[in-house]
């Protein structure tokens, strides 16, 4: 014992004991807690993920803002959309609903005339044709479905022009998400974000997209994004927030459909009453009318490659003796209480979306979806406004097209400036159509409303049904829409020249 030791009381070294004993468990306990409880504990949200980074490079720019802060986070982003978008059939469903209504068999598109303007129908019918090449010449029809189905799944859809000035004609092609990317050399440039560059000053005005390691003019780029502030450089997939919600119902649906798949296997357990080994045994062997054979590891036992069954036949009676007991494992099977969590998870999901339940589900055997799609309901008006971003930005590459017409002379700069474009989505509901059609023809008479913009309105091409219009009067000898006054007040007979 040391000399500090033998100096002490009885009674401090008591203490002194008590002490170290006391922290020398407190040592233990603390090895054994942190075996026990991860210290990681309080940063990981509900369904065990780490809750997503709001500090680092990008703090207090688009850090808090988007779930990645590096390429290889905004890959593994984008690598679940489009995992979700291949694997689960609920997120399919949704994809393809908002393709459908966004998109449905495609946009119109009509030349009309600016206010004030005076054009002349050859001039529209040129112009009409120049949209309808651009459209055809980019195969449109497709590329507007996939243009939502990248935006959505991919969180951006990356539009590249290549104008052929010679012809006067614009074309537009995909650039893929993993193309847009930082150059390792200009990886310590602030203004270069993902790929994208823009002005030191202004960080909604790009200058120029590197893509492949190329500088690209951001005049040669149309970059669509989603769920993210305009700031932002790069978009987040549709269904990011609520992956974990869709994977849950995927394994609801997956564990109900293999636990009920389970119970129904076996059709009947048939017990012999105070039975041995070698008397089931017996009883199997003397009453089996199929013997299956197999040299799969696990068929059969450990004595034999083959198993015996007793099959009955539809409407069988079976007759047994008192020590034989029959149960049925699938009348307790309830394949209901599954789907009221299933049901909860979709509604989270179709909740983010505001869209219905049946948009994911094709679950149609109630009017939530009826009550949902109406005129001013959350669901028609978000798709309106879904209609809109997609519109916008396909007008401005349409007028770009006319614009590198015009550029090759194909036409005026009078008549690209004394005409526009318009377009029109799908109908999202089902309306009253009598009530359309009076409603429309009120408007036409007080001169608020155009048979063309009506037309349109109804899905139909005005040129195209006033030439049709035309031809069934010809042939029907009635009197032509474009006869002289004269003419029409003679009854309709016309002069033969």
């Amino acid at each position: 014992m040391s000399d500090a030791v033998s100096n002490l009381t009885e009674a401090e070294a008591f203490i002194r004991c008590v002490e170290q004993l006391g922290s020398a468990l407190e040592q233990q306990l603390t090895l054994v807690d942190s075996r026990m409880v991860d210290p990681l504990d309080r940063f990981l949200g509900p369904d065990g993920e780490l809750w997503d980074p709001i500090t680092g490079s990008l703090a207090g720019t688009i850090g808090d803002r988007v779930p990645y802060s590096t390429e290889e986070e905004l890959a593994n982003v984008r690598g679940i959309g489009r995992y979700l978008w291949r694997e689960n059939g609920f997120a399919q469903n949704g994809h393809e609903n908002r393709i459908s209504y966004v998109v449905g068999s495609g946009h119109i598109y009509t030349v009309v005339e600016k206010p004030r303007a005076d054009v002349s129908a050859d001039v529209k019918q040129k112009v009409q044709e120049i949209v309808d090449e651009f459209l055809d010449l980019s195969d449109w029809d497709a590329r507007q479905e996939e243009n939502v189905l990248r935006r959505d799944r991919d969180g951006e859809c990356i539009l590249r022009k290549f104008p052929d000035e010679d012809e006067g004609v614009l074309t537009v092609r995909f650039v893929e998400p993993e193309s847009l990317f930082t150059p390792q050399e200009k990886s310590q440039t602030k203004s270069i974000r993902f790929g994208v560059e823009s002005d030191p000053e202004d960080r909604e005005t790009v200058v120029r997209y590197w893509i492949d390691g190329e500088p690209v003019d951001a005049a040669d780029i149309q970059h669509r994004k989603r769920c993210v502030d305009s700031s932002c450089p790069r978009g987040v997939p549709i269904f990011w927030s609520v992956r974990h919600n869709l994977s849950r119902a995927n394994k609801i649906l997956r564990n109900g459909s293999t636990v009920t798949e389970l119970q129904t296997a076996i059709g009947m357990i048939r017990k012999l009453v105070n039975a041995t080994n070698s008397t089931v045994n017996a009883f199997v062997s003397s009453n089996a009318n199929v013997k299956q054979t197999s040299n799969t590891p696990g068929f059969g036992t450990a004595n034999t490659n083959a198993q015996l069954h007793q099959r009955f036949r539809p409407g069988s009676i079976v007759t047994t003796g008192g020590n034989v007991d029959y149960s049925f494992p699938g009348m307790g099977i309830d394949p209901s209480k599954y789907v009221e969590s299933l049901q909860a998870e979709i509604r989270a999901v179709a909740a983010r979306l505001i869209m219905t339940e049946a948009m994911f589900s094709s679950k149609t055997d109630d009017t939530s979806r009826a009550a949902a799609v109406v005129a001013e309901g959350p669901v028609s008006k978000n798709f309106e406004r879904l209609q809109q971003k997609e519109i916008r930005p396909d007008l401005r590459l349409i007028h770009e097209a006319l614009d590198v017409a015009v550029t090759a002379g194909r036409l005026t700069e009078d008549e690209r400036n004394a005409i526009t474009v318009t377009a029109r989505g799908p109908r999202i509901i089902d309306r009253d159509r009598l009530t359309e059609a009076q409603a429309r023809e009120i408007d036409i008479r007080a001169e608020i409303l155009s048979p063309q913009t009506a037309a349109a309105e109804s899905g139909r091409d005005y040129e195209q049904e006033q030439s049709n219009i035309e031809d069934h009067r010809e042939r029907s000898g009635g009197v032509p829409t474009k006869a002289r006054p004269d003419d029409f007040l003679k009854g309709g007979e016309n002069d033969e020249d």
